[in-house]
């Protein structure tokens, strides 16, 4: 039970905060959200220019 617990807590964290996980990688291709800004079109590498992609807030910051 302990373990279990331990997984979710790793996963609702993984899920707000982490922009990418690479599982693999294929070399035509690179998956990202919808809410990351500044990929460039054709990478050479996955993280190619990571230091100038940025994260949109997932979520509306704005009250209703």
């Amino acid at each position: 039970n302990a373990a279990l617990q331990l997984v979710s807590r790793l996963h609702l964290h993984l899920w707000g905060e982490v922009m990418l996980i690479p599982l693999w990688e294929v070399d035509d291709y690179l998956i990202y959200r919808k809410n990351v800004r500044g990929v460039p079109v054709d990478p050479v590498h996955p993280y190619e220019e990571i230091d100038r992609w940025v994260v949109e807030s997932w979520f509306a910051e704005d009250l209703p």
